[in-house]
C-alpha cells in the first residue's frame, strides 16, 4: 500500500517539475519579448520625439501658405477686373471711332492703302 502512494507522489513530483520547467522557459521567452518591446519603444521614442515640433512648424507653414493664397486670389480678381475694363474700353473706343468715321464726309476718311502682295492675299 505504501508503494503505490510513493509511486503516485513521484509521478506528481515529476509532473510538477515538468510544469515548473515549462513556466521557467515561458518566463525566459516573455523576458526576451519584453526586452525587444522596450528597445522598440526606445527607438520609436527617439525617432518620434521631434514630431510635435515638426507638426507645429508644418501647421504654421500651411497657415501662411493659405494666407498667401487668399492674397493672390484677391490680386487675380483685381487683375481680372482691370483686364475686363481694358477690354470694355477697347470695345467702346472701336465703337466710337467707327461711329465717328461714319459721320465724316468721304473726303476726310483716310482708307489704308494695301500693298500689291496683300491685295493678292486678301
Amino acid at each position: 500500500m505504501v508503494t503505490p502512494v510513493i509511486v503516485m507522489n513521484l509521478l506528481i513530483a515529476l509532473f510538477c517539475l515538468y510544469a515548473a520547467r515549462k513556466v521557467w522557459r515561458l518566463s525566459k521567452n516573455l523576458a526576451i519579448a519584453a526586452d525587444a518591446l522596450v528597445r522598440a519603444e526606445e527607438s520609436t521614442h527617439a525617432v518620434l520625439s521631434g514630431a510635435p515640433a515638426a507638426i507645429s512648424r508644418g501647421q504654421v507653414g500651411t497657415q501662411e501658405l493659405r494666407q498667401q493664397y487668399r492674397q493672390l486670389e484677391l490680386q487675380i480678381h483685381q487683375a481680372q477686373k482691370i483686364l475686363a475694363l481694358t477690354g470694355l474700353s477697347q470695345f467702346v473706343w472701336r465703337w466710337y471711332t467707327r461711329r465717328r468715321i461714319g459721320r465724316l464726309p468721304n473726303s476726310q476718311v483716310v482708307k489704308p492703302r494695301l500693298s500689291r502682295k496683300s491685295r493678292r492675299l486678301g
